[in-house]
């Protein structure tokens, strides 16, 4: 919706769109059209991360790409803090500049300032480390039911991990369970023929979203989940799933990743793969390529690699919340098998359904009586 919003202040002006749906085939079309302004899903973004880090590979390129990618986060973190690193890490940021971050900035093509992001959580981690290169990526956040854009954060004022402050003539409240309403002109007025859903969905001129959040004293709004993904464990823990989504899909091998856990002992995990990512990761690590996902799923160098996501994710959220068991599933989730919907976000609940003797007997194994 934010991209067709755009799009229409677009027509007439000297501005050319371009248009690229092909994840393969994305990293070379930045390189192509050279973008002003870009605006992709989070998807792309960790595509672009994990693009980088394969040309470097695993020599001494590779090694320094990883020093550098965390010399840039460290330097965002503390910018964001309204700080600098010590001296050291200052000459080394100034380093890499020259040597690595240049290079990536390349990827989007000269013209680029920064990027926009939305449709999906943001991982903090990736937010950092694209903001320590010099090229920040700008989280969004809109509905169809607003008519696009509700605010976006400003280059000037970036504030990682939040969606910024409501945009001009919109209010933004958080209703007793959590959920983030909003209120404004951009605020349609029903739902066509549907006015049980329209007096549900909209009260007093409030739209509840549907998402969870929270809005800070100086009024930047944080999107802590889908109301109706949270899950709560049969230990009573509430847990939002989107963010350790995100955080495990910036593996270079991860295609999707499906946290479960409701009424269930614990979280777990349902992780696929991207043959042609992974097989590429696989390479640049230099080991063999596999033939198809049955096997890349069964590959040991894959499996130690979605483990180290898995752990780099849990170690933003308390033990309770964390992942503690997955399975690599030899399938893909696609809008064609129902999995996805047309704006790629996965179907959680046909996922469920169809992977349920996996869940609840293999994940989850019953105990024996």
């Amino acid at each position: 919706v934010f991209a067709r919003f755009l799009q229409f202040f677009s027509f007439g002006g000297t501005i050319s769109l371009a248009l690229s749906s092909n994840m393969k085939t994305m990293v070379k079309d930045f390189e192509t059209f050279g973008p002003t302004l870009l605006l992709a899903v989070p998807r792309v973004y960790e595509k672009v991360y994990n693009a980088a880090s394969q040309r470097a590979g695993t020599g001494f390129a590779g090694k320094m790409f990883m020093r550098a990618a965390e010399n840039a986060r460290e330097w965002s973190k503390a910018e964001q803090k309204g700080e600098q690193l010590p001296i050291t890490g200052r000459i080394a940021h100034a380093f890499y500049e020259q040597v690595v971050y240049k290079k990536i900035r390349t990827i989007f093509g000269p013209n680029a300032d920064f990027a926009i992001t939305g449709g999906a959580p943001m991982d903090s981690e990736l937010s950092h480390f694209f903001n320590g290169i010099g090229m920040p990526v700008l989280e969004g956040y809109g509905m169809t039911e607003t008519c696009g854009p509700v605010c976006v954060s400003l280059p000037e004022d970036n504030r990682i991990g939040t969606i910024g402050m409501p945009m001009c003539g919109i209010t933004a409240g958080i209703a007793e369970d959590g959920e983030l309403v909003v209120k404004g002109p951009l605020v349609c007025k029903g739902y066509h023929n549907n006015p049980g859903v329209t007096t549900q969905q909209i009260t007093d001129g409030w739209l509840h979203t549907g998402d969870l959040g929270d809005i800070s004293e100086d009024g930047f709004i944080s999107i802590t989940g889908r109301k109706k993904d949270l899950i709560i464990t049969a230990g009573g823990k509430n847990v939002s799933p989107g963010l350790l989504e995100a955080s495990v899909m910036t593996s270079p091998v991860v295609n999707q990743c499906l946290v479960i856990g409701d009424k269930k002992p614990f979280v777990a995990a349902l992780v696929t793969l991207d043959l042609w990512d992974a097989n590429n990761w696989l390479e640049s690590q230099g080991a063999k390529p596999e033939p198809d996902l049955a096997s890349l799923a069964k590959n040991a160098i894959v499996h130690a690699e979605v483990e180290r996501a898995v752990n780099a994710a849990n170690e933003g959220v308390s033990r309770a919340e964390s992942i503690r068991k997955f399975e690599i599933l030899p399938d893909e989730f696609t809008e064609a098998n129902g999995m996805l919907t047309p704006s790629l976000k996965t179907r959680r609940a046909q996922i469920v359904e169809h992977y349920r003797e996996l869940i609840d007997d293999v994940i989850y194994v019953p105990l024996k009586k």
